[in-house]
């Protein structure tokens, strides 16, 4: 048997052809239950990268079949000695040396590039939980990644949502938000507020739990998001914003986000929701969650499923929101996640590689599982984190965005 590795960029539409076939059969075997994978999206990847991103891909034949594919991006503003990572094989040509082979290719890259960890995602079985591919925590394991941090995906079923009792939680939750209230809109961050999104963007990974993945809080500012934006335009992401707004400062204090993909409208990817510090204790965050759900179902009332990723540590934080919502969140099936950016039972983990490198959708998840993602995902899925004796990937964390319109809405509809 024959391997080669060959680098392409978006000029050569061959080689972006083969990849995107095989990140579409590897996405209907490994996550059946995930949306199709999405044309747009894959294309925007390679020539509408995040903002201060390098993106290198590759392409492997066996003998002469298109076999697999890497992607690796290189973080250029912070992180710089992080990558993110994925790599896919065919799901009919495994176990034949093309994963080995494009590890090794990247580990090459990675080092040239002086980067020390890589993160990517797998999809894992969670106990109970659906059957799903073993290959990619088998891949992980044979290369010496270890698993870094773990997410389960959940999955919220719109139609079983008790409209009266997610009634009832709101009214129970507004008078502790006393001071604030809520503004939405659609696609693109009116201007008025992206200094605000800018400052909770970059708070994410400072509060999110990130186990043993070595990735420091990005430096977010106006431009940043707005390159953001126009990245997760390119790959097709309809976005539905809600922010809570602090009326004595005039200040967001509050933010999620829910997006749609271009590839299926009965899917969604819950991304973001954070609150300032300063401003939690005052059921923002519930309030957030379940204003911008409305907002979402009234502009996409295709939407049959939303699903997003968290650590098992938040569990209990899930029951609770769970329960006042009335909203049925299942720990769904796991995988890497287009969640730019998650289902019943499944779970994903990070793996990563140290002396070497750290992954998006090629995290590793463990199958409980996006996330989704979504989010982001940013991008969205399962994680896996190596270090640079091998290969590591950061945590996917991406999260796509489409431009859809601008506008905002003081208040939103109420259920």
């Amino acid at each position: 048997m024959s391997i080669t590795i060959t680098s392409f960029d978006g000029a050569d539409r061959v080689a972006v052809d083969e990849a995107y076939r095989i990140g579409s059969t590897a996405n209907d075997v490994d996550l059946p239950d995930f949306p199709p994978f999405c044309r747009r999206r894959f294309d925007a990847l390679i020539h509408t990268p995040m903002p201060g991103t390098r993106s290198l891909w590759a392409l492997a034949r066996l003998d002469g079949v298109p076999a697999g594919y890497l992607q690796l991006d290189l973080p250029q503003l912070d992180n710089t000695e992080n990558a993110t990572a994925e790599l896919v094989v065919h799901p009919d040509l495994r176990r034949r040396g093309v994963g080995r082979a494009l590890h090794e290719y990247a580990a090459r890259l990675l080092r040239e590039h002086g980067r020390k960890r890589v993160v990517a995602m797998a999809v894992s079985a969670l106990p109970g939980g659906p059957a799903r591919s073993a290959a990619g925590d088998a891949f992980a394991a044979a290369t010496g990644a270890k698993s870094a941090l773990a997410e389960v995906r959940r999955r919220l079923d719109v139609g079983g949502i008790d409209r009266v009792a997610l009634r009832a939680a709101l009214a129970e939750a507004r008078p502790r938000a006393e001071g604030y209230h809520s503004v939405c809109w659609q696609g693109t961050t009116p201007q008025e507020y992206v200094a605000d999104i800018a400052h909770l963007d970059g708070r994410l990974l400072m509060d999110a739990p990130m186990d043993d993945v070595q990735w420091e809080p990005e430096q977010v500012d106006a431009d940043r998001i707005r390159g953001n934006e126009r990245a997760l335009d390119a790959r097709g992401r309809r976005r539905y914003h809600l922010g809570m707004r602090h009326e004595a400062s005039g200040r967001l204090v509050a933010w999620t986000l829910l997006d749609v993909g271009a590839s299926a409208d009965w899917h969604a990817f819950q991304q973001i929701t954070i609150v300032d510090p300063a401003h939690r204790g005052h059921r923002l965050g519930l309030i957030a969650k379940a204003e911008n759900l409305h907002h979402l179902l009234t502009h996409e009332p295709a939407v049959r499923v939303i699903d997003t990723f968290t650590p098992p540590a938040t569990a209990t934080w899930w029951r609770s929101t769970s329960s006042s919502a009335s909203a049925r969140w299942t720990p769904g099936p796991t995988g890497s996640s287009p969640s730019d950016g998650h289902s019943r039972y499944c779970s994903r983990s990070v793996l990563r590689h140290d002396g070497g490198h750290d992954g998006d959708p090629a995290s590793p998840v463990r199958e409980a599982r996006r996330h989704p993602q979504p989010c982001a995902d940013r991008d969205h899925g399962a994680g896996l984190l190596v270090r640079l004796s091998r290969i590591s990937q950061p945590p996917g964390v991406r999260r796509d965005r489409r431009r859809r319109r601008q506008g905002r809405l003081r208040g939103v509809p109420r259920w």
